[in-house]
């Protein structure tokens, strides 16, 4: 299952018109990147979804992903273990749950064999990380985990550097310990309620790469990590088309785009169908589906939503513009 019911408020403007699953990273939407990297006999796929979801159930009608995808609808917001309990009849063996937003390098044919050896009601992927302070972190015995500490306020207070990456295989012996119909957090409530119950969680650490793609910031890094994984600086989408410009450092540009002469990308995505301007610059940004950067126009650190125009030698640095609005 996919935790996919968020409203997405930290990737507004983008998510003002996408619901965050289908906002895509390095040209592919985020949902569909955690589905094809599931095991082959995973043979079904359940999304919890509120926010927009005729988008969600329209692309998955129009894009054969391989398996069977069910959409259960979370009518009001549950929390990440409300919404797990909310899926249970959709349930009937052991399940990976992943959070919608986060792309990682896990391997989960390895991830489901340490499960199925260690046994337990849950197996959590681990990510170590430089300061503590702002996850979920892990106090370990060996391989089992024994306590929770929500976001140390000090690096000193963290039993350890390994914070939960939000990919989990549970037995569905878990959803008796979720109540249903209400708002709860497998974090902070299901997972230690586990533990205070004896039950045995098991910790499973990896390396590579791990990314939440939720802020304007964290996707851009999201889209320069899956790039730099395939071996990659620079991603053109089919039909893009542009004249003597630069990519500089990195860059993802989406299906049928214009760039023109001279202009500069660096850092950047670019959504489909966005035209960017002779002698424009655009940096450390994201410009969303339809969208124009006028001539000489340069943005810095700047998210555009979809079908917003920039007019021509405009300088903006740091600053969101809705969908189809018309910055002058």
């Amino acid at each position: 299952m996919i935790l996919a019911g968020g409203f997405g408020t930290r990737l507004r403007p983008l998510t003002l018109t996408c619901p965050k699953p289908l906002v895509p990273v390095a040209n592919v939407p985020i949902i569909r990147r955690i589905v094809e990297k599931l095991p082959d006999d995973v043979d079904k796929v359940v999304l919890a979804v509120n926010y927009k979801l005729e988008q969600l159930r329209d692309y998955f009608a129009h894009n054969d992903v391989g398996r069977e995808v069910v959409l259960v609808e979370e009518r009001q917001p549950l929390g990440t273990a409300g919404a797990i309990k909310n899926v249970e009849a959709e349930v009937d063996g052991p399940f990976f749950v992943f959070n919608g937003d986060v792309l990682d390098s896990l391997d989960l044919a390895s991830f489901r064999r340490f499960h199925e050896k260690r046994g337990g009601l849950g197996t959590i992927s681990l990510w170590e990380v430089p300061d503590p302070r702002h996850f979920g972190v892990m106090e370990m015995d060996g391989e089992r985990i024994v306590r929770f500490v929500e976001k140390p306020q000090t690096k000193e207070e963290a039993p350890s550097h390994l914070a939960n990456a939000g990919t989990y295989l549970l037995e569905p012996e878990v959803f008796d310990f979720i109540p249903a119909g209400k708002a709860v957090s497998v974090e902070r409530e299901t997972f230690p309620a586990l533990l205070q119950a004896g039950r045995r969680l098991h910790g499973f650490p990896f390396g590579g790469y791990w990314v939440d793609a939720g802020r304007p910031d964290t996707y851009l890094h999201a889209n320069e990590t899956v790039l730099h994984a395939a071996g990659r600086k620079v991603l053109l989408g089919p039909g893009t088309t542009h004249e003597a410009a630069t990519f500089d450092d990195w860059a993802v540009v989406g299906a049928r785009c214009r760039v023109g002469a001279g202009a500069t990308i660096a850092r950047s995505v670019l959504l489909d169908g966005v035209t960017v301007g002779a002698r424009a610059t655009v940096r450390d940004s994201i410009v969303g589906p339809g969208a124009r950067v006028g001539d000489d126009a340069v943005l810095v650190e700047c998210v555009v939503g979809e079908g917003a125009a920039i007019e021509k030698g405009l300088l903006l640095k740091n600053v969101k513009v809705d969908p189809a609005a018309d910055a002058s």
